[in-house]
């Protein structure tokens, strides 16, 4: 049995946390195939990072790019939540509640600055503690209040 949200009428978790996961995956993808350097090559160093690209060059990838699949950013998004393959991660989705998928959508609204890196949730927390951390691959990044307070209050809904 799986859990319900609040936002919808008998809608189950699982619809919008996967949902999530697929909106993230495309918005990793259309990055990935962009001409911009800046859009293409984050995208593309989190595949190698991960493994999902192996035996290749960032330049080699960033010319093959046109060649990538939603499956290699669904393998990707798996692999950094610790999972080893899309097919493992997609049924634990189903019981994850969206509000655990934050990540994504501070991704994609760029609250992500650069200052507020770190390169793990411990070192996030204790540098930052009144802030929100989360966990986007092996890093963190940490939400200020307001930043969090916004996301509630404009659009911080799952669907």
């Amino acid at each position: 049995m799986h859990a319900h949200c609040v936002e919808g009428p008998e809608r189950p978790v699982g619809n919008a946390s996967i949902n999530l996961a697929l909106r993230e995956a495309k918005r990793l993808h259309r990055g990935a195939k962009s001409d911009a350097l800046s859009s293409s090559l984050p995208v593309l160093r989190r595949l190698l990072s991960a493994g999902v690209l192996r035996n290749t060059t960032l330049p080699k990838a960033f010319h093959a790019r046109s060649g990538l699949q939603r499956k290699h950013f669904l393998r990707l998004l798996a692999l950094e939540a610790g999972f080893p393959n899309w097919e493992t991660y997609r049924p634990v989705l189903m019981t994850t509640h969206p509000s655990e998928l934050d990540a994504f959508v501070v991704l994609e609204k760029g609250w992500a600055f650069l200052h507020s890196w770190f390169p793990s949730e411990e070192q996030a927390q204790v540098a930052k503690p009144d802030g929100r951390v989360l966990r986007i691959g092996s890093h963190a990044v940490v939400l200020t209040p307001q930043q969090v307070e916004e996301h509630y209050r404009f659009g911080g809904r799952h669907e």
